[in-house]
């Protein structure tokens, strides 16, 4: 099985340890025990949880913002060609998020595999907290094309994914 040199992009806030960063880590722990390289990029923190994690972006000090959010995928156009470069990265790993749209980009431009981790739908979310309807109708869009675009997609359900094939 050929080992892959994979760039995990994820947009969680590092600063709060909880289920989803545990969950990013142990995963990333997972695919170096199979052998392969991985380079997790995640925004700017006090707290690294992998060794060489690259950080980009700036704290404020609120916590992770919506600001800091777009902000950190503004770096990404920039930084992920490089990185790209710098590691010889094939692989791209993302856990599914509305603006996944930057990794796709640059995913397409350098021909490499994108893996979209879903462990939900957000429009689903978004509906049950009663967000406007115009909001929720942008991020199913945006969820969509995220996910037509992606190479493979991993979900944590079968259930999910027979859901995800009729949408």
């Amino acid at each position: 099985m050929k080992k892959l040199k994979i760039l995990y992009i994820c947009d969680e806030d590092f600063d709060f340890y909880d289920a989803k960063t545990a969950h990013i880590v142990e995963i990333i722990k997972n695919l170096k025990l199979l052998g392969n390289k991985v380079a997790l990029i995640k925004p700017k923190s006090k707290n690294n949880p992998i060794p060489n994690s690259i950080s980009l972006g700036f704290r404020s000090k609120k916590r992770y913002s919506l600001f800091n959010r777009v902000i950190y995928h503004i770096f990404l156009l920039f930084y992920l060609p490089y990185y790209i470069l710098k590691y010889k990265a094939d692989t791209f790993y993302v856990r599914h998020n509305p603006i996944m749209i930057v990794p796709q980009i640059i995913a397409k431009v350098f021909s490499a595999p994108l893996i979209v981790e879903v462990n939900g739908t957000i429009v689903e979310q978004l509906k049950i907290a009663k967000v406007n309807s115009v909001i929720v109708h942008i991020v199913k869009n945006l969820e969509s094309l995220g996910l037509r675009t992606s190479t493979t997609i991993i979900t944590s359900s079968s259930e999910l994914k027979n859901y995800l094939i009729t949408k």
